[in-house]
């Protein structure tokens, strides 16, 4: 991230201590544009910064479909090859069902007792769970997460049940992303390249990409090409990652550790179906 302006330094530490909500936030930051202290520029993205940490984190969460989570009694050996098919480097620890979480499973942690693997189960060095209502605000749980030095939390309903996770990664990237769309003239759903190959937003329709690419491109109950991809393959891929689909490659070009967001795809003459190999 680039360094702030000074006179938005200033702003800041003359802000501090008195700001009661998100709204007089947004309020010193118009006055402190009519006053010319910050650009244009800087305001809008500060303003529209604000307008997503005012989100609600059932927004933005990892919905509990989309959760990969272990039982206590669990070997540790087992969740070790979790993470190796996954790369989730932390797993909530359920008790018999979900909604019973006893608590959050560090990889960092498991590394650490190796050489006792084989007698330790996922329930043995699970973390106490932090939980949050679907209906905190994005920057209150930031807030929040700095003040206890957490870095994830379930997500809970009105009747106490998990309905998702949400990581800091995930809170930083709700907010970097939609800022860089919101500004960025590159924004797309699809674009076609020279060399015939078609990059994909994976949010895309499922129905749209097969028609662009001239493949049926079939997956119970999803309706994008992310959610397509991630049935057949049953795991979000990597970065660089290639693999066949359908008679269409694929290659992974941006990815978190929960979410695949853009692929390049290219027809194949001859289908191979299944094919999936990783970039070197």
């Amino acid at each position: 991230m680039p360094p702030l302006p000074e006179s938005l330094k200033k702003l800041i530490r003359r802000i501090q201590g008195r700001v009661g909500s998100l709204e007089d936030l947004i309020e010193i930051l118009k006055k402190a544009h009519s006053d010319g202290i910050i650009s244009s520029d800087l305001y809008a993205i500060n303003e529209r910064l604000f307008q997503i940490a005012d989100k609600t984190v059932d927004e933005v969460m990892v919905p509990r479909v989309d959760m990969v989570a272990v039982s206590q009694d669990t070997p540790a050996s087992e969740v070790i090859e979790i993470y190796k098919k996954w790369g989730f480097s932390k797993i909530p620890v359920y008790r018999k069902r979900l909604d019973d979480v006893v608590g959050i499973l560090y990889i960092k942690e498991l590394i650490k007792h190796l050489n006792e693997i084989e007698r330790l189960n996922a329930g043995s060095l699970a973390i106490k769970p932090y939980f949050i209502p679907d209906s905190k605000k994005v920057i209150d749980t930031l807030r929040e997460f700095q003040g206890r030095r957490i870095s994830i939390a379930l997500v809970v309903d009105e009747f106490g049940s998990v309905i998702g996770l949400v990581t800091l990664e995930d809170l930083l990237e709700e907010i970097v992303g939609e800022i860089w769309e919101e500004f960025d003239r590159e924004e797309f759903l699809y674009r076609e390249t020279e060399d015939g190959t078609i990059i994909f937003n994976t949010k895309i329709d499922l129905e749209e990409a097969s028609r662009l690419l001239g493949r049926k491109l079939e997956a119970e109950d999803v309706h994008t090409l992310g959610g397509y991809i991630l049935m057949k393959l049953d795991k979000v891929p990597r970065i660089g990652e290639k693999f066949v689909l359908d008679g269409v490659e694929f290659e992974v070009l941006e990815a978190t550790q929960q979410r695949l967001k853009k692929v390049r795809a290219k027809v194949q003459e001859a289908p191979n179906e299944g094919e999936v190999q990783s970039a070197a």
